[in-house]
């Protein structure tokens, strides 16, 4: 015999609020120590990284404090590297980004502005189209919905089409 009930929780509910509680005093007190936390932060991540290459120089015959100083030299150089070639070039970047961000505005605005006034057009002209002729072009119903009348395409004798076809490639579309 199963029983279906569900089990009990993993917690009470009053140990579930204290729990919450406790992440947020932490998650609070984690921010307040952050500037301070942040070096300590770096150096072991700096440590989680290095401590496997140390260990392959270590195990080719070159001692500890070798291994380590031999590693962190080399991170260090890829440091200043990054700074030296990286930082530059994106600044440049950033700064030419800035420059020319009116015209991207600019050129973002028209090409919205065009693909609104067709998709304005083509809804009025749908619109019309399917209140002008309710039982579809050629007066039989068509319970397709429609669909069926945009299936048609253009200069089909749609008063829709017909009104607004010669403007639906506004903005050069």
């Amino acid at each position: 015999m199963s029983s279906s009930a569900p089990g009990p929780p993993l917690l009470p509910i009053s140990a579930s609020w204290l729990a919450l509680a406790f992440l947020l005093f932490m998650g609070w007190l984690i921010y307040l120590l952050a500037p301070i936390l942040t070096p300590f932060t770096m150096a072991a991540l700096l440590a989680y990284m290095g401590d496997p290459l140390a260990d392959q120089l270590e195990a080719r015959g070159f001692s500890r404090t070798v291994s380590v100083v031999m590693v962190f030299t080399a991170m260090i150089l890829m440091i200043i590297f990054f700074i030296l070639l990286v930082v530059p070039m994106l600044s440049e970047q950033v700064s030419r980004l800035i420059q020319r961000l009116p015209e991207y505005l600019h050129w973002a605005q028209e090409r919205i502005h065009a693909l609104a006034i067709r998709c304005l057009v083509r809804i009025l002209g749908w619109w019309l189209c399917w209140t002008a002729a309710p039982g579809g072009l050629d007066g039989q119903q068509d319970h397709r919905g429609p669909s069926r009348t945009l299936a048609k395409g253009r200069g089909d004798g749609c008063p829709g089409t017909r009104v607004l076809g010669s403007h639906s490639r506004i903005g050069g579309g």
